[in-house]
């Protein structure tokens, strides 16, 4: 469509039409046009979750027969319009990952997502389904339209497509899925072209998403490594969507008794009181007192001492010089 100098529209292919009914439509044919970019396949699908539009019959069956020239295309133009897919809310990114498996193309760029349909979970735990089913579901409870927290909702749960065994007792398990979880987003990351900084960050959220469940049971040394960590808050928005995926077994009330223990810990031992306790230990004050030479046993008694300090709220210097001999004991035997 266009309009000219005195406001009339020109709209050759009744596209005005399409609008009102909510349609998203090529124009002529859908071969042709696909074949004169590629990358239309992949807006055609954006412009219809972002939009809340049908794509028209003619159309979807084209992008579904012409799917695998998508690998014809550069992974940083799949990349960019992917992104540009999770730039809306959660729901909307989610009914795009389900049309691209719809038409096929998330098999292509995306084996791993497809692969979770494979493995079911309890139901007990997840009503809501199979790993991929859980994935939908969490990314429909996120509401902020943020590209890197809907990536890394889409992701959090991918090592379960390596880790998962059947206990005829415990049912479908996926023991250290958190974990092997980074192995396959690096491999993504790659495929993918992210950067670095997006890469690690989605990493982050992978490894970390099941220690959140249990933060009221961690040492606090372990969990202010989690909470001061500049992907802190990408990690707590995407696990808050992963216990909400779980329906009417999402306690809101222990998600937010686990928030209010973090916030604890933050203002107990991340203040500049026993931040400046901590500083009180380093390689000098520790080789002074135990006479020792730079080395691995002195590194020791450092992380050793520093643990300490933020489980117990050790800020004052003589208990702290205590610590440290105790410490070097425990290096001599």
């Amino acid at each position: 469509m266009a309009i000219d100098s005195k406001g009339n529209i020109i709209d050759y292919f009744d596209g005005q039409r399409d609008i009102k009914n909510k349609i998203i439509r090529a124009v002529g044919n859908p071969h042709d046009r696909f074949e004169e970019d590629r990358l239309r396949m992949l807006r055609a699908i954006r412009f219809s979750s972002r939009l809340g539009f049908d794509i028209e019959k003619e159309t979807a069956a084209a992008i579904k027969f012409n799917k695998e020239k998508i690998k014809s295309l550069s992974p940083e133009r799949i990349r960019d319009e992917l992104v540009k897919m999770a730039s809306s809310s959660g729901d909307k990114f989610a009914d795009a990952i389900l049309k691209m498996d719809e038409l096929g193309i998330l098999e292509i760029i995306l084996p791993e997502v497809v692969k979770m349909k494979d493995f079911e979970q309890n139901i007990d735990h997840h009503p809501e389904g199979n790993v991929f089913d859980h994935v939908i579901a969490a990314l429909k409870a996120n509401k902020i339209a943020d590209p890197l927290l809907n990536l890394s909702i889409l992701l959090h749960d991918i090592g379960k497509i390596t880790t998962y065994k059947f206990d005829k007792e415990k049912g479908h398990t996926f023991y250290g899925h958190a974990e092997a979880g980074k192995e396959l987003i690096d491999i993504i990351a790659k495929r993918l072209r992210l950067s670095n900084k997006e890469k690690e960050a989605l990493i982050f959220v992978a490894v970390n998403h099941m220690k959140l469940h249990k933060a009221t049971e961690m040492k606090p040394s372990k969990l202010i490594k989690i909470i001061t960590d500049e992907n802190w808050e990408l990690l707590k928005a995407a696990t808050y969507c992963d216990k909400a995926a779980r329906g009417k077994l999402f306690d809101k009330k222990r998600w937010d008794e686990i928030l209010s223990y973090i916030d604890d810990i933050k203002n107990k031992w991340g203040n500049s009181v026993t931040n400046n306790a901590i500083k009180l230990i380093d390689g000098n004050k520790v080789m002074k007192l135990t006479g020792l030479k730079p080395g691995k046993k002195v590194g020791y008694i450092i992380k050793h001492v520093t643990k300490k300090i933020l489980d117990y709220g050790i800020t004052n210097e003589k208990d702290i010089e205590k610590e440290i001999m105790s410490a070097y004991q425990d290096v001599l035997l």
